[in-house]
């Protein structure tokens, strides 16, 4: 009951407070800015870091070799044969609470 009542008294303060305010104030911003704000930065900040990573690991497996025109996509296919080995260990129930709380399941994994 009281998180519905806190829902919809922010709700309405919401209406007036002018966009101004809510700009140049992060407390009302934090306090104010809608579910679906939030929801909406989060799926943008984890696409923009899952398409990150995969132009990373495409300039990565595609190096610039100068004066060189013969480098082919069996060059590239080796270079990812190579980095098959590389891996980090992760995953586990304490380790997703511990990168959700701290933050590093959005910004590492790109998972929201």
């Amino acid at each position: 009951g009281v998180l519905l009542l806190l829902i919809q008294f922010s709700s309405i303060l919401r209406f007036f407070v002018s966009d101004d305010a809510l700009q140049n104030s992060k407390v009302l911003t934090s306090l104010l800015r809608g579910s679906g704000v939030r929801a909406e930065f989060g799926i943008k900040m984890s696409a923009a870091l899952k398409i990150h990573h995969l132009v990373k690991n495409a300039y990565d497996l595609h190096p610039e070799v100068s004066g060189r025109d013969d480098y082919t996509e069996s060059n590239v296919m080796l270079n990812y044969n190579k980095e098959m080995g590389n891996s980090e260990p992760f995953g586990g129930f304490v380790w997703a609470w511990k990168q959700y709380f701290n933050g590093d399941l959005l910004n590492r994994e790109g998972i929201w």
